[in-house]
């Protein structure tokens, strides 16, 4: 998910016309509006639970980022900042919690939240190249590289939703 905040300072200064301080404002209103995101949850999330938490947020902020393309006017841009950053944050902050939350036997949270770590750090560290390769490769349009952003948290919310299944089974409401 960092990997969009990046793209989102070059999109505002590639295609909205944002001066570079205007661009770098974008990643402040993301990181203040994550604020919200990251408070407001952990107070739904004793009673949820924060695998049933994440899920819907994952797949929330898939959905706002399905609608980067439609960006056009600067105030449209901040509009999806203030989503984006409220959302993205919220499912960030509950990757912890959801993942103790699959943890039987909390002497290997340690190890599994170092194995999940690693993976989302090869990630991180692959997506920012990706990106630019997609945009370089289409003449310089975000299109592709903000639909591979959302599809990827999609995707992430659907293997989310079956880590919840495998969990629960078909109960619906069990708190996880």
């Amino acid at each position: 998910m960092a990997d969009e905040i990046q793209q989102l300072g070059s999109f505002g200064r590639d295609v909205i016309h944002f001066t570079p301080k205007s661009s770098a404002n974008l990643i402040l209103i993301i990181n203040g509006a994550g604020l919200f995101g990251r408070i407001l949850p952990t107070a739904i999330t004793p009673l949820t639970g924060p695998l049933n938490l994440i899920v819907p947020l994952t797949f929330s902020t898939a959905i706002v980022v399905f609608t980067w393309p439609l960006l056009h006017t600067p105030i449209s841009t901040y509009i999806f900042s203030i989503f984006y950053g409220i959302f993205m944050a919220a499912a960030q902050g509950m990757l912890p919690p959801s993942l103790g939350s699959l943890t039987q036997d909390l002497s290997k949270m340690g190890v599994r939240l170092g194995m999940v770590f690693s993976v989302l750090g090869f990630a991180v560290l692959i997506g920012n190249p990706f990106a630019g390769w997609l945009i370089s490769v289409t003449g310089g349009s975000y299109l592709w590289a903000q639909i591979w952003a959302a599809g990827t948290l999609l995707v992430g919310a659907v293997l989310l939703g079956v880590a919840r299944w495998f969990v629960t089974g078909n109960e619906l409401y069990v708190k996880v």
